[in-house]
Order: C-alpha cells, then structure tokens, then sequence
C-alpha cells in the first residue's frame, strides 16, 4: 500500500514553478530517468527575501525554468578570418555576411594609437579586404572589426597580429 501511494505521489509531485530565484556561483541541472534533478553551490543557509517593487530577491530557491536574458549571441567571429599570422608584408580581412551593411576595422599598435582605420559597405555574401603591413615595424597589432548591418546590433570581433619580417 505504502508503494502504492509513493508511486502515485511521484506522479503528481512538481517542482516550484513561480517565485523568486538565486544567484548561485556554481551549479546545473540533469535528466535521469524522466526525473529533472537541479542542484546549486554557494546558497547560503540564511534564507532572506528582499523586495523592491516588483523585484523579489530570495538565496536557496532554484527555479525550474531559464528565464531569457536578451543577450545576443555573436557570431560575428565566425564570420570573418584574418590572415595570415603571423604576417609579414599584408594581412587578409575576408568576411562572409548573411546582411548588407557596414565593415569598420582599426588597426592599432600595442599601446592603442590607431594605426589605419577603413569603413567598407559591403553586400551580403563574401569579400576580402587586404591591409598592408609593409611600413610596419615587426611588433603585435591589434585588429578591431566591428560589422554593423542595415537592420540589427552591431558587432565588435578582435584579432591579434603579429607582424614579423620573416614567416
């Protein structure tokens, strides 16, 4: 009997769905035989709800569910390549873009001080742009491209490159 009524109680049983969550330094969650197990490290065993307005902050809830940040993934790294590196008379900045739009890449020193600077419009689809490294003394540079599209956030990708006289 006592079987019986474990067995219909785990087949009603729920996590909490609505109420406040934490902010954990560590922890996760996992499936294991149909069963969502979750679990967090650094809750203090204090437990304390602030409030202010609508927000309610309480250690040692988990939530079952991720709440969506608005957090854009950046994808312009897989975008663009620049090569080769290290590199001795130029450098090949080639992209390949879904949108239109525009292409901005600064080349610094080490210290920041711009070293040349270049807006492109680009169409969608692939490209490749050659900076010359020639006049440069052999030393690393810095090489920031920031791709802003007709419709959408604008994107920020760096690469390190080194300039040597000899590949």
């Amino acid at each position: 009997m006592a079987g019986a009524l474990l067995a219909l109680a785990h087949g009603y049983t729920k996590a909490q769905s609505i109420g406040p969550s934490t902010l954990d330094a560590a922890g996760g969650s996992a499936g294991l035989s149909g069963n969502t197990y979750e679990w967090s490290v650094g809750d203090m065993a204090v437990i304390t709800t602030y409030t202010s307005g609508s927000l309610v902050v309480t250690q040692g809830t988990l939530q079952p569910f991720n709440i969506p940040t608005g957090v854009n993934v950046i994808t312009l790294d897989k975008q663009l390549k620049a090569y080769p590196n290290p590199a001795t008379n130029m450098v090949f900045l080639e992209y390949d873009m879904n949108t239109k739009g525009k292409l901005t890449y600064i080349l610094q020193d080490i210290t920041g001080k711009t070293i040349l600077q270049k807006t492109l419009g680009i169409t969608a689809g692939s490209g490749k742009e050659t900076i010359s490294m020639n006049a440069l003394a052999s030393a690393t540079y810095m090489l920031n491209v920031s791709y802003k599209p007709d419709q959408g956030e604008q994107q920020t990708v760096s690469f390190k490159v080194i300039k040597s006289s000899t590949n």
